[in-house]
């Protein structure tokens, strides 16, 4: 058995630590030396609702699903990206494929560019003890390039609580995806504060 445990999910750590594990919490950090997660985004006409994830998240897209496309729909303008997974990008069959761009999984070196084409990110997630045990990277990483989110309320993002909103229910992502949509305001201010937090997550910051 290992003496020490590191984990980036201050949960797990806690629950870990309770089995009487000597279990750490030590929290996500970035680090940017090609200047990447600054390089500014080309205007665009669209608004690009994205998810970024791996293949074993397809039954968490799903979900959301219906709501995703019933909101796109009612609104002309948005786009879907999806990246990581082409049977996610499956999901989304119905919608023209005018309106729907897939990704293959991005390189770390690539990932602000990825983000980069989004102005919402998605982050639905199922009811589990994985997802309640994963680290809030991913909202960090929205952060860094001023995304707002709108994701399932697992505990590490509730932690976060800076740059997007949670929801539960799908009426509450369908409400929430519509409110984020149409004000502008709202998304420019949710990118800012998460860009404020994630920005103290640097690992010049985080070095004790």
């Amino acid at each position: 058995y290992a003496d020490v445990l590191i984990t980036h999910n201050r949960a797990f750590a806690h629950e870990l630590s309770t089995q009487g594990f000597n279990a750490h919490f030590i929290p996500e950090s970035w680090v940017d030396p090609g200047g990447r997660w600054q390089k500014p985004v080309r205007p665009r006409h669209s608004l690009n609702l994205g998810w970024i994830g791996h293949p074993n998240q397809l039954e968490d897209v799903a979900q959301v699903r219906g709501v995703v496309l019933r909101v796109m729909r009612e609104f002309p303008h948005l786009q879907l990206i999806i990246a990581g997974d082409d049977g996610v990008y499956s999901l989304f069959d119905s919608l023209p494929v005018s309106r729907r761009i897939y990704l293959p999984s991005a390189a770390p070196d690539d990932l602000p560019f990825v983000y980069g084409m989004l102005d919402l990110l998605l982050l639905p997630l199922q009811d589990t003890a994985f997802n309640r045990m994963l680290s809030d990277l991913k909202v960090m990483e929205a952060g860094l390039r001023g995304i707002p989110w709108l994701a399932s309320p697992v505990p590490a993002y509730m932690e976060w609580n800076a740059g997007g909103v949670c929801a539960a229910a799908l009426q509450d992502w369908q409400h929430q995806l519509q409110r984020l949509v149409v004000d502008a305001g709202l998304r420019t201010s949710l990118g800012a504060q998460g860009r404020r937090q994630a920005l103290e997550r640097h690992a010049g910051r985080m070095t004790p």
